[in-house]
């Protein structure tokens, strides 16, 4: 298949004794006919997909992880599935970057996480799941394979083995990590029993040996105004943007997935103070994620939830759909601003321009 608009080939399959999403010639021909897939947001190949992973920008091009379930169109097994792109509009998948391992700190599950460059070399850091522990993990890949198609994960998994103890946490997982002068940061979603959602904040200088430090925010899960922030914080990321600082979340409470928020202020000595808060999408998006670009744009995508019935997802042999490519800023009012990348302007066909025309009330 060409590169086309609104479609997606695979990359060095030929040979390759790589994972990918199977998808026989029945299925393909289901959701070529699927008058409700869509078209120009990002899907895998097949079968579910959720949260975007591991956005990074290597060697010029766009890397897009994601949670995916390759064998059916329902939340179970995750893996990460990985699709590359020059220009943010045309994607081309690559083999499954993230798979459990038998017998290993992610056997039951590979969940969410990141992905940095650790001086040349392709790191990501993410949740491994055995039975009830949901720790951090690492993966490297070749920093001369623009692609990234090998990953290769720590073999000292987990590097954080326990969560803090003097916490009463009711969830943990989806890490993010970023370097300061100091070395690396790293923060991990949380709920505190009976508190609400935290953000706890690890340094290391490797990437490897975590000391745990405090938690950078907790919530009120009492606390409804300006905006209600659950049990459980999913997906925390803490980054610049002009002269402040910005933590988005995923309000979680529950097994319920609500939406996700925002909070713009200042980040220092270990401690963000919140200033302005709000609801980043009034929809269905869920568990954002930005990363910084070589234009230094701060790009964000998510994951947009299904409101089908499972039957419904089963029949149709996939679910969930990537948000299209949001560029953020801050707006003068105080308020986070997010309009959709420029490279977007591609995909518009047959422009109209009417001048002079008024529109009467109720015509």
């Amino acid at each position: 298949m060409g590169n086309t608009l609104g479609a997606h080939r695979r990359v060095g399959e030929t040979g390759s004794a790589a994972l990918w999403t199977p998808v026989d010639d029945e299925l393909r021909e289901r959701l070529r006919r699927d008058p409700h897939r869509p078209r120009y947001h990002f899907l895998p190949p097949a079968h579910w997909m959720n949260d975007p992973n591991g956005l990074i920008q290597w060697r010029g091009k766009y890397h897009l992880f994601y949670q995916h379930h390759p064998y059916g169109p329902l939340w179970a097994n995750m893996h990460w599935g990985h699709a590359v792109s020059s220009d943010l509009v045309h994607w081309e998948h690559l083999p499954i970057a993230l798979a459990p391992t038998p017998d290993s700190p992610d056997q039951d599950g590979v969940y969410s996480g990141c992905a940095v460059d650790n001086n040349g070399v392709p790191t990501i850091v993410y949740t491994g799941v055995r039975g009830r522990d949901q720790l951090v993990c690492l993966a490297t890949a070749d920093g001369d394979d623009e692609n990234l198609v090998t990953w290769r994960k720590w073999p000292g998994n987990p590097v954080i083995p326990e969560r803090p103890a003097n916490l009463d946490i009711l969830q943990y997982r989806d890490p993010s990590v970023w370097r300061e002068a100091d070395g690396w940061y790293l923060l991990s979603g949380a709920g505190i029993t009976g508190v609400g959602g935290a953000a706890l904040l690890y340094r290391s200088p490797d990437l490897v040996n975590w000391e745990y430090l405090e938690p950078i925010l907790v919530g009120d899960l009492t606390r409804r105004e300006p905006v209600w922030t659950g049990t459980m914080w999913e997906c925390p990321q803490l980054f610049p943007l002009g002269d402040k600082h910005v933590l988005i979340i995923a309000v979680w409470e529950e097994r319920t997935t609500h939406y996700a928020a925002y909070a713009i202020g200042t980040f220092a000595e270990g401690h963000f103070t919140p200033e302005t808060e709000g609801i980043l999408d009034a929809g269905i998006l869920y568990a954002p994620q930005t990363m910084r670009d070589d234009q230094g744009r701060r790009i964000l995508w998510g994951w947009l939830r299904e409101g089908r019935s499972k039957a419904a997802m089963q029949t149709a042999g996939w679910s969930g759909v990537m948000s299209l490519p949001w560029i953020l800023s801050l707006r003068p009012d105080g308020g986070l601003g997010c309009a959709p990348a420029p490279e977007l302007e591609a995909l518009r066909r047959e422009h109209r321009r009417f001048d002079g025309v008024a529109l009467e009330a109720g015509g």
